[in-house]
């Protein structure tokens, strides 16, 4: 039996799982900046009176998203 690395994955899989990380990795990031552009709803949403929590998990979801992104690009590289 094989190990599941990626470079023994078919390209279909590959493509399937890049394309989710894509896409989870954007929805992260626009989910950050939304955070960081509008912390009013998001304190309200927390209980914080200060607002550091909003910006702190805009960054923190800004972050992530970059990170799966760059995780789909370089990991599961496809034929072009």
């Amino acid at each position: 039996m094989s190990s599941p690395s990626p470079d023994n994955m078919p390209e279909q899989k590959k493509a399937l799982i890049r394309l989710i990380l894509t896409v989870s990795g954007a929805i992260f990031a626009a989910l950050g900046a939304a955070c960081l552009l509008a912390p009013q709803g998001v304190n309200e949403i927390l209980g914080d009176t200060k607002g550091d929590i909003a910006q702190f998990l805009g960054a923190a979801f800004i972050i992530v998203g970059i990170s799966d992104i760059a995780i789909a690009r370089i990991i599961f590289k496809g034929k072009r």
